[in-house]
């Protein structure tokens, strides 16, 4: 649910951000994740903190890029980011 999220909001905000794109890569990995160990239950349980660690660091790469983004629009004079 997550990922779903995260991807109509990357659709929502496209006309005001720039970088709507980081948001939208961020929602495809989550989404993908989420079915991986939906549909594959099985692997043990190191498997799963090395995935969990790397879905943590992808995203958290994903996470800083977008911010610095949206520092650098905030940033920006005559920039306004309307919320709702």
């Amino acid at each position: 649910m997550l990922g779903v999220s995260q991807i109509a909001l990357a659709f929502d905000v496209k006309r005001n951000v720039g970088s709507w794109w980081l948001w939208l890569i961020t929602g495809i990995v989550t989404t993908l994740f989420g079915l991986f160990l939906v549909i594959l239950p099985g692997p043990g349980i190191l498997s799963l903190l090395g995935l969990l660690a790397s879905f943590a660091i992808l995203i958290g790469i994903l996470l800083i890029a977008s911010g610095v983004g949206l520092r650098r629009l905030g940033e920006s004079p005559g920039t306004r980011l309307s919320m709702g």
